[in-house]
């Protein structure tokens, strides 16, 4: 992922819908965050996002799947840097 891509991730406002499958938005995202949620595990089972029968490849306009946008909010938010240092590579 580039890092522009991230930096807009980072940078939407909190009403931007992250998982178009889901109707999920980043201040939902970020509001599990802050409840206690550290993985995209514990994300999917608390918010729904990233659902079995996924198909953000054809909903969301960037054309992919939501999984890495979604990994880089819980990495910021969170400060796993590790996570993070995979998912820019």
């Amino acid at each position: 992922m580039l890092q522009n891509d991230i930096n807009q991730i980072i940078k939407a406002s909190d009403n931007q819908i992250v998982c178009y499958c889901a109707n999920v938005s980043k201040g939902e995202i970020l509001a599990a965050i802050k409840n206690g949620v550290q993985t995209f595990n514990e994300l999917k089972e608390v918010t729904g996002v990233c659902p079995d029968n996924c198909d953000c490849k054809n909903k969301n306009p960037n054309k992919r799947c939501c999984s890495s946008e979604i990994k880089i909010l819980i990495a910021h938010n969170t400060k796993d840097r590790e996570l993070f240092q995979k998912i820019i590579k």
